[in-house]
């Protein structure tokens, strides 16, 4: 079982930003290869150990994002 991407929104309230002259303010987090479950410990699925070039393929990294959208 894997989780390879989420991401998290939150939009804030208009009646926070409106004395500050901006339309909105929208803020994110997104998550790339998050989980990975598996019984044999430390091997990916995902992954060719043998492929086209006969090399050793390593896990997909995992990658934090965090955003923001401001729009005046």
């Amino acid at each position: 079982m894997s989780l390879n991407n989420i991401r998290f929104g939150y939009k804030i309230p208009s009646k926070f930003i409106a004395k500050t002259g901006l339309s909105s303010v929208n803020l994110w987090l997104s998550g790339d290869n998050v989980f990975l479950l598996s019984s044999r410990q430390g091997y990916n699925p995902t992954t060719s150990l043998v492929g086209e070039t006969g090399r050793y393929t390593y896990s997909p990294m995992t990658n934090y994002t965090l955003g923001v959208r401001v729009k005046f």
